[in-house]
């Protein structure tokens, strides 16, 4: 038996760090049995919570000054109540589920980071005596691959706990019992931690292989374009016995797990105490990473054959915190100046970020095949913007027959990206990926839409260290041409 782990190398999880690009992770779900109200509780201190709805990144512009330092926050808990109520009797609850949640994460529905631990109490209500076999609540998470009614699902996890059965030797103990029969009001707390690995056999539902692989819980997953789905619930079941329906209450509630990168090597780290402009990669050669080294080839306004060296470095190390930037920069040769000057802009080059999903579990046991999407999802999330080096990184040319023209770039990640995951039936990845060219006078000689394509990881966490600096205005566009030498 061999085990591994899906968390990207290098990184490190977080423990206890509030500094996370998490924001609301599903749609508030109405449950058949029950309604939701959330107020507020009790505050607990945390040292520093930087709460997730808050700015995570610094930005060179004036428009947005930096924080100098991040303030003293209290953690709130909000309070999450599904009940079930009495037909005859709108009003009374028959039984009701209380979900104790971090406000900081949690919108719509109850959000959990890492171990939690899932909270809150179970209440019941008898005006008269009612005959209950048990109350059990569940904490559980599955994978559903995309079958409409719901019934076939991989279950990740399920952490069950009786907290009271008629078998149980507090039956005879208790003075609300009458003829093995609970009347009056019950109440249980209960606290169950969510365990932050997991392991699979085989690395699907057929569990033929013997190797086992641990994996990290994978984040709260549900988008309407794509029909698969990561879910968490709390989930009580109330026993009537035979004859009788019994109570079920679902609460549906999200999760993430706080992972963090390595530090940024040395010069980085200190370009960004300084707020100075990163180094040239013939500099810094620790804080970058080169792509695959290519050759843009096409005819420049109609008559003349060019050929371009691009080479695009990515800042290393390769694993970025949702919600903070991608560094980027481009070096571009070529004995035809005029060339150069074309794709000088910062339209002309097109790098983007693109994330794929693809999903492992076999679609023979649905009742509903047609409502599973097999293969690969892939969508691009976000377009780098350019701008021109600074005088301190500087463009040079190898000899006075080539020219050179280096641009500086960053892809700016939103807060809400579902981070990367390899967990075997649901695999998130992220690549950056440099496109063909797009410049006015200038076509390409082969069609190829992705030219470069390297891997990045996407993570929860910030880095120990200083925040990495934002130096483009979300939205704005950086269009002056950059110089050519």
């Amino acid at each position: 038996m061999s085990t591994t782990t899906d968390l990207p190398p290098y990184s490190e999880l977080a423990t206890g760090d509030p500094h996370t690009a998490h924001e609301s992770l599903i749609e508030d779900s109405h449950q058949d049995h029950g309604t939701r109200a959330a107020t507020p509780c009790s505050e607990i201190v945390t040292g520093d919570p930087l709460t997730p709805h808050e700015s995570l990144i610094q930005d060179s512009h004036h428009d947005y000054s930096p924080r100098a330092s991040l303030p003293l926050r209290s953690m709130e808990e909000w309070e999450f109540e599904y009940k079930i109520e009495r037909n005859s009797n709108k009003g009374k609850n028959i039984a009701s589920l209380k979900v104790l949640a971090p406000a900081a994460y949690s919108d719509n529905i109850p959000t959990f980071c890492g171990a939690g631990p899932v909270k809150g109490s179970v209440n019941l209500y008898f005006t008269e005596p009612e005959t209950i076999t048990s109350v059990v609540l569940s904490v559980r998470g599955g994978f559903l691959p995309g079958d409409s009614d719901g019934t076939t699902q991989l279950t990740l996890f399920n952490v069950s706990n009786t907290l009271w059965s008629k078998d149980s030797a507090e039956e005879t103990r208790d003075p609300l019992l009458c003829h093995k029969k609970l009347r009056g009001t019950h109440s249980w707390p209960f606290s169950i931690i969510i365990p932050e690995k997991i392991q699979l056999t085989g690395g699907s539902t057929t569990r033929s292989a013997a190797e086992t692989t641990e994996h990290f819980l994978p984040q709260t997953f549900m988008e309407r374009v794509f029909r698969a789905s990561i879910q968490y619930k709390v989930i009580l079941h109330i026993g009537r016995g035979k004859f009788k329906t019994d109570h079920n209450i679902n609460c549906t509630f999200g999760y993430f797990l706080l992972i963090r990168p390595p530090p940024f090597p040395a010069l980085k780290t200190l370009a960004y105490l300084e707020r100075t402009p990163l180094l040239d990669p013939a500099v810094d050669i620790e804080g970058w990473i080169p792509a695959k080294k290519v050759e843009i080839s096409g005819i420049l306004f109609k008559s003349r054959p060019v050929a371009i060296d691009c080479e695009l470095f990515l800042s290393a190390p390769l694993i970025y915190t949702r919600g903070s930037v991608i560094p980027l920069y481009v070096r571009m040769k070529s004995s035809e100046k005029p060339a150069l000057d074309l794709l000088a802009t910062h339209k002309a080059l097109i790098v983007r970020l693109q994330r794929r999903i693809k999903c492992a579990l076999s679609p023979k046991p649905l009742k509903n095949t047609q409502n599973y999407r097999t293969g690969k999802d892939e969508y691009d999330i976000v377009e780098a913007v350019w701008w021109p080096v600074s005088p301190e990184q500087g463009s040079f040319a190898i000899d006075t027959q080539t020219h050179t023209v280096c641009l500086n770039g960053e892809l700016q990640l939103r807060g809400d990206l579902v981070p990367s995951s390899t967990l075997p039936v649901f695999t998130v990845k992220y690549n950056v990926s440099l496109r063909s060219v797009d410049a006015p006078g200038f076509k390409t000689a082969k069609p190829e839409k992705i030219l470069v394509e390297h891997p990045v990881d996407i993570v929860t966490s910030f880095a120990a260290g200083p925040l990495a600096i934002r130096h483009v205005h979300p939205g704005s566009a950086c269009q002056e041409r950059l110089a050519v030498t």
